[in-house]
């Protein structure tokens, strides 16, 4: 009878109730009432993370906290005194600290869909780093990030000691064409355009109502608001190549590549 009083007294120690504490501080909501079921579920995964990392730290350093944790459970079952008792509190403030970093993981996850998009991304970087999958040297992949595109070509524009002239479509009237001057990111994001035509114009261009933005002077980064026809023919310099790469890694090179493979194409 004691011993199946202290595997009960365990079982709710180790496993409802960290079940029941994840569910509760990571907000999520019983699904068709079966929450106990669900507290077992993550208790029960909760243990087993802690018991395999102690035995993996046991086999590695050489810890004898998994021993001494069965040994004195084995101790209390037959009435003896339990000389390593130390290691059930210990076991058991590992599990609360797992489970407290595991909730809170999850409430930032579920509150953030931009902390769910960068974790997705990091995991395809994982993957690809531990399988080696192999890809083309010449062509980059499509990039995915987390990031804004808009704020990371901006920044990298500022890097590269530049200004970028932008074409912007809004929802209503005519496109907003000129120097962009300023990126800010409150209240939903706005861009200080100065005008193409008078230079003494500044607009005020919010992010919510702009359709398109179109980057004129990528090719061509010296102050012109149109880029030269003749810019294009030319390869790139090293502002221009940080920029591209600066969007996808590799962009440069393949970018290179081609402009050399039009020059070499006779009748042009």
């Amino acid at each position: 009878m004691a011993g199946m009083s202290l595997s009960l007294i365990l079982f709710i120690l180790y496993v409802i109730v960290p079940g029941y504490m994840f569910l509760t501080l990571s907000g999520r909501p019983a699904s068709n009432g079966s929450r106990f079921w669900e507290a077992v579920l993550h208790g029960s995964a909760f243990f087993g993370a802690v018991f395999l990392w102690a035995l993996a730290w046991a086999e590695w350093r050489g810890s004898r906290l998994v021993g001494d944790f069965l040994r004195a459970i084995a101790d209390v079952s037959a009435g003896r005194p339990a000389e390593t008792f130390g290691a059930v509190p210990l076991m058991l403030a590992l599990l609360y600290g797992v489970m407290l970093a595991a909730s809170f993981v999850s409430l930032v996850l579920d509150a953030s869909p931009r902390a769910r998009r960068w974790l997705r991304a990091r995991k395809i970087w994982l993957l690809r780093a531990l399988t080696g999958f192999p890809l083309d040297a010449d062509l980059p992949p499509v990039e995915v990030s987390p990031r804004e595109p808009l704020l990371s070509l901006l920044l990298a524009y500022r890097r590269a000691g530049r200004r970028p002239y932008l074409k912007i479509a809004l929802g209503e009237g005519e496109p907003v064409e000129g120097e962009c001057l300023r990126f800010c990111w409150d209240n939903g994001g706005s861009l200080l355009v100065r005008d193409a035509d008078d230079p003494a114009k500044l607009n005020w261009v919010r992010l919510s109502t702009v359709k398109r933005v179109e980057f004129t002077n990528l090719f061509s980064l010296e102050a012109e608001p149109e880029p030269e026809p003749q810019g294009r023919s030319r390869l790139l310099g090293p502002a221009e190549a940080y920029i591209l790469d600066a969007i996808v890694p590799g962009l440069a090179a393949e970018t290179r590549r081609r402009m050399r493979e039009e020059l070499r194409r006779p009748g042009d």
